[in-house]
C-alpha cells in the first residue's frame, strides 16, 4: 500500500495532503495567523498578585499579561501540605515555568497552568507526575492493563515523570513506543536547559503542521514526502535527525535549490497531478488499512518537490478551508 504526503508552504498558510494510491484521503490546512498559543511553555514573571480573585497576572512576553488561577498551580494541588492562598505562593517579580492552556480572547490574556505536558506520537508526557494513564477512548479493561504493563516495562530504569497512553499506541510495536519515550524525555531535558533565560521567554512552542507530518502522519506505508519549500524541507530534515530514527533522516533527499516558477496549468510531473487532486472531496480511508505512524521505523524518504506547485493548484472549496488545530 503506497502512501504519499504533499506539503505545500506559502507565507499565509501550510497545506498537507495525504494521498493513498493517488487518491486524497486527508487534507490539513494551518494558517499562520491562526496558530494558537496552547501548549506553548514560557518562563514567566509575576507582575501582580490578586488575593481577592486568588489569581495572578504573569508576563510571558505577549501584548497582554496572562492569567494564572490558584487552582492551576500544580504544586499546590499535589503537595502534602494544606492548600495555601495564592498570596503565600507567589510574589511580584517571581519567575516560574508555565504552559498556556487557553488562548487569549478579546481583551483577556491567555490562561496558564504550572502543570507541564506535551504530546508525542503515542504518548503524552507529564514530567511532574508519576502515574501512567490510558486514553479514555481505549475502553477494554484488559487492553488498558496490557498497555499499562507494557509502558512500565519499556520505561528506562530510574526514569521520572508520568505518561498518558494515546489511542495510536494500541497497534504500536515496543520499539516505537520506546522511541517515543526517548523523544519526549529528550525534549523535556532541552526545555529545562533553556530555563535559565531571562524572563519572560519562550521555552517550547508546539510543532507546526509541517513538523507534525513527521510526528503524526508518517507510517510504514509512506513512500515519500514531497515539499515545495527549501526552508521547510531543511527544518523537517533537522527534526527527523534530532528526534526520530537516524535511518529515516539518512534517506532524506537533497532539497531543490529554488522553487520552480511555472504556469499553474503545467502538468509536466506526476507530483503536480497528485497535488491537483486536493481540489476534490477526499474519500474515507479504507478501514482495512489501520493508521500506525512510525517515524522510527518507516522507510520514508523526505524530498523537496521539483514540481510546479502553486496556490491555485491547492485551491479547495471555501466550506472546507479551516485552520488545523495545534
Amino acid at each position: 500500500m503506497s502512501e504519499e504526503i504533499l506539503v505545500n508552504v506559502t507565507p499565509q498558510e501550510t497545506r498537507v495532503a495525504v494521498l493513498h494510491l493517488g487518491s486524497v484521503q486527508e487534507l490539513h490546512i494551518e494558517r499562520a495567523q491562526c496558530r494558537g498559543l496552547v501548549s506553548n511553555i514560557y518562563m514567566g514573571r509575576v507582575v501582580r498578585v490578586l488575593p481577592g480573585m486568588q489569581s495572578a497576572f504573569i508576563d510571558i512576553g505577549l501584548e497582554r499579561a496572562a492569567f494564572l488561577h490558584v487552582a492551576d498551580i500544580w504544586e499546590e494541588r499535589h503537595g502534602s501540605e494544606p492548600e495555601r492562598p495564592i498570596e503565600q505562593i507567589l510574589h511580584e517579580s517571581q519567575t516560574l515555568m508555565v504552559q498556556v492552556i487557553k488562548d487569549p480572547i478579546g481583551t483577556k490574556g491567555a490562561r496558564l497552568s504550572t502543570q507541564i505536558s506535551f504530546a508525542g506520537r503515542y504518548l503524552v508526557y507529564l514530567p511532574q507526575e508519576t502515574h501512567i494513564g490510558i486514553s479514555q477512548k481505549i475502553e477494554g479493561e484488559e487492553e488498558r492493563e496490557l498497555l499499562r504493563q507494557k509502558l512500565h516495562q519499556l520505561m528506562p530504569e530510574g526514569a521520572h515523570g508520568g505518561f498518558i497512553v494515546r489511542t495510536m499506541a494500541e497497534t504500536a510495536e515496543d520499539a516505537e513506543i520506546g522511541a517515543d519515550i526517548d523523544y519526549l524525555r529528550r525534549l523535556w531535558t532541552n526545555i529545562q536547559s533553556r530555563g535559565n533565560c531571562e524572563a519572560p521567554c519562550l521555552l517550547y512552542q508546539d510543532l507546526d503542521l509541517s513538523l507534525r507530518v513527521l510526528r503524526d502522519f508518517v507510517n510504514r506505508d509512506t513512500s515519500r514526502i514531497l515539499i515545495d519549500s527549501r526552508e521547510t524541507y531543511q527544518r523537517m530534515a533537522e527534526f527527523a535527525q534530532n528526534y526520530t530514527d537516524a535511518s529515516t533522516s539518512n534517506r532524506a533527499a537533497t532539497s531543490s535549490s529554488t522553487r520552480p516558477r511555472r504556469s499553474p496549468r503545467s502538468t509536466s510531473t506526476p507530483a503536480v497531478s497528485s497535488a491537483r487532486a486536493t481540489s476534490t472531496t477526499p474519500s474515507s480511508r479504507p478501514t482495512s488499512k489501520p493508521r500506525n505512524p512510525s517515524p522510527a521505523s518507516c522507510a520514508c524518504a523526505i524530498s523537496a518537490a521539483s514540481s510546479s506547485w502553486t496556490s491555485s493548484t491547492w485551491t479547495t472549496p471555501s466550506t472546507r478551508r479551516r485552520c488545523s488545530p495545534n
